[in-house]
């Protein structure tokens, strides 16, 4: 009987051990969506507090559960510009398993920090894990393209010794002739690629025509681009920055606003939220203008190109449009300016 009782208690024990870890796992879960969440509407210092909420109720044991969540930590503290913060996770995540993902990750942290030479330590250790592979040339180009210009095309050019017939490989080539501005080159290269049927080449082409003064054309390349079904919000931006650059304001305003009303991604919400609003000041609608950029500082009170940007406008809204009113005599609003897709990368995590 005791022998029954004792094995009754284990069993018990055993039952509420494992209905203890599935709790956890289950919360675990919950606080990884919800920091995935917060990174999607742009809040990263909320989504890092829920990420480590996340890490702190998993097991003994690393699983890939939270390797994946440490990937979106490091992402919302590089976001959030805690770039220290997403330095120790990488490292964390490199001392448990290295590869040149992480090495380029880190090193765009180290960037941050202003430590260019573990920067390019870390660059160079992924170039000699990974060194065949077009993406992680163009991925260091990304980083220090704001801080070393021609450090960053250095990398490109060595990309361009790679060889490659795939329709990839015409891709990534183009992309980076683009980067180099060699627009020649670049559209022979991805007409090559969209010849053998990658529609990623439009978006660029699109770019590519863009940057040589051609804007009808661009728009076409990106109209297309949609119609393979590369609708987002990413793509109504750049749609509607080409036409604020050719004038056609209107255009640009019911481009923005498509996007905003996508409902399957807020990445570009922020960038799409202030060009909206530039796009009514270039139409002379300086009340609405006002409005949506008071609106978006509501939201984004720490953008210091939407404040003084709000002052331009607050000084114009009760002004008549009749009156000679231009935006151009904001001391910071160029005609087509406005957010580009580089403003706000919006990555939801490199899971």
């Amino acid at each position: 009987m005791k022998r029954f009782i004792t094995l009754l208690w284990i069993a018990v024990a055993v039952f509420m051990l494992s209905g203890c870890s599935n709790t956890k796992q289950e919360m675990e879960l919950t606080y990884r969506d919800q920091g995935i969440k917060h990174m999607n509407a742009g809040d990263y210092t909320a989504a890092v507090t829920s990420f480590t909420k996340a890490l702190q109720q998993a097991p003994g044991r690393v699983r890939e559960l939270e390797l994946d969540i440490s990937y979106y930590k490091a992402a919302a503290q590089y976001k959030s510009g805690d770039f220290g913060g997403a330095i120790d996770t990488y490292t964390n995540l490199i001392d448990y398993k290295a590869n040149a993902d992480l090495y380029i990750l880190r090193g765009s942290a180290y960037i941050g920090t202003g430590e260019t030479e573990k920067a390019y330590a870390d660059f160079d250790q992924a170039m000699e894990m990974d060194g065949k592979n077009y993406e992680s040339y163009i991925r260091i180009y990304e980083s220090l393209a704001q801080t070393d210009a021609e450090k960053a095309k250095g990398y490109l050019n060595e990309a361009l010794k790679l060889e490659g017939k795939k329709d990839k490989d015409y891709l990534n080539r183009g992309e980076i002739y683009y980067y180099l501005g060699d627009y020649q080159n670049a559209e022979k290269e991805l007409k090559e690629a969209l010849k053998k049927e990658n529609m990623e080449s439009l978006l660029y082409l699109g770019k590519t025509y863009e940057a040589v003064q051609d804007p009808d054309t661009a728009l076409d390349y990106y109209q297309q681009y949609q119609e393979k079904g590369r609708e987002s919000q990413e793509v109504y931006n750049i749609m509607g920055m080409c036409k604020m650059n050719k004038g056609d304001y209107e255009g640009a305003l019911q481009s923005f606003q498509a996007g905003l009303a996508m409902t399957d991604g807020t990445a570009f919400r922020q960038t799409l939220l202030f060009n909206e609003a530039v796009a009514y000041e270039y139409l002379l609608d300086f009340d609405t203008a006002a409005a949506k950029m008071a609106a978006y500082l509501e939201e984004f009170p720490d953008d210091t190109k939407a404040q003084k940007e709000n002052e331009f406008l607050q000084t114009r809204r009760t002004k008549s449009a009749g009156e000679g009113d231009n935006p151009e005599e904001s001391g910071d609003t160029d005609e087509g300016d406005g957010q580009d897709p580089g403003g706000q990368d919006g990555e939801g995590g490199e899971a």
